[in-house]
Parts: structure tokens; sequence; C-alpha cells
């Protein structure tokens, strides 16, 4: 059995007294309310922008666009970053433009960009034996960013019909375009290829012509 003091008579029980006479310092809560918001927005300001977490560089990426359209003259140095940012980028408008003509074939563009650029990068490497190749995303960043002239194309054929003698005459040019640029970033991009330019014009012009047919 358990046993409590019982208090005695005449013992007087004594309990906690709390001194309600001292006001809330409402300044000091409206302190602490101020810290803790500036520390909030403090940490906001000091992250970095969005595109720079998810690693794509706007401005590279309208350079590398811009140096596509040179043509010929087209510097490959700067395209040789191994960012494919340009890549996924210009899949997903091709595959815009296709839904604005009245085509869903968005799995029908990744997925032939995925094994176009596979055979693009064992092909290369093979022609180029133990001198040396090239890295699969080095392939995807240059393959990719040459795609802007048919981006332009699939844009032009949601208001000119594609089948029509403006839109083979267009589609021919940008195919062509599309494909002699990319053999020379990616004969430049690989020394053991140099002055191979017309044996791998010919897998681009393969590759980039996919592409056109999936447009018309």
């Amino acid at each position: 059995m358990y046993e409590f003091d019982q208090p005695q008579s005449g013992q007087n029980l004594q309990f906690m007294s709390f001194d309600n006479s001292s006001p809330l310092d409402s300044n000091a809560y409206g302190t602490m309310k101020s810290s803790s918001s500036m520390t909030h927005f403090n940490t906001f300001d000091d992250e970095p922008p969005l595109l720079e977490e998810l690693g794509i560089n706007p401005k590279q990426v309208i350079k590398n666009s811009l140096s596509v359209l040179k043509g010929f003259n087209i510097n490959a140095e700067s395209m040789d970053d191994g960012d494919v940012s340009g890549t996924f980028l210009y899949s997903f408008a091709l595959g815009c433009f296709h839904l604005l003509a009245g085509k869903f074939q968005f799995g029908d563009i990744l997925g032939l960009m995925s094994v176009g650029l596979v055979a693009l990068y064992w092909l290369l490497n093979v022609m180029a034996g133990a001198e040396g190749g090239i890295e699969l995303n080095r392939v995807s960043a240059m393959v990719g960013y040459c795609m802007f002239p048919m981006v332009i194309y699939a844009g032009i054929c949601v208001v000119v019909p594609s089948r029509s003698l403006a839109g083979v005459i267009i589609a021919v040019i940008a195919t062509l375009w599309c494909s002699i640029v990319c053999a020379k970033i990616l004969v430049a991009a690989t020394p053991s290829l140099k002055g191979s330019t017309g044996l791998v014009l010919f897998p681009c012009l393969l590759f980039f012509s996919v592409f056109t047919l999936l447009t018309v």
C-alpha cells in the first residue's frame, strides 16, 4: 500500500505565486518578429537563381545558338563544353511546334534523339580508332545545338504548308544547314578525324533527315 503524507491540522499549504503585474513587453516581441522576418528574406536573397541551380546558362545557350546560325564560319570551341541544356531545350521546342501543327510527337522526338546520339557517338569513336574519340555528353551538346535550324523550320511549318514548294525548299535548306554545321563541329572537336568532314557529313545527314520527315 502506498502511504501519502497528510498535512497536519494547522499547517499552511504553500503555493507558487505568479506576478501578473508586469505587462508583456510588446517592443521586445516586435523586435524578435522583425529579426525573424529579416533572416527569412536574407536566406532567399542568398540563394542562386533557379536556372543556375539546374546547370543552365541562358547566355551560353544563346551564344551557341547564334553560333550555329553563322553557318560555315562557326567557332566549334565555344560549343565544346558538354552543355546538354540546348539539346533538351530544342527537343522540347520541336515537340511544341509539332503540337501546334496537330502532331503529338514528344516521345518520338526523344526516342529518335537518344538512339541517334548514341549511334553518332559510337560511329565517331569507331572512325577515330585508338587515336582518341569523343565523349557522349559532348556529342549530345553539339548535335543538340545544331537542331536549332530544324526547330526554326518546324516553326515555319506551323504557318506554311510543309508539303508545298516553299516548305520543301525550306526543309532541304534546314537539313543541309544542320548536317554541314554538325559535321564541321564534330570533326573540329575530334582531332583524329581532321579532314574527314565528308565522311561525318553522311551520318549527320541521315540523323537530321529523320527529324525533317517527322516535321513533314
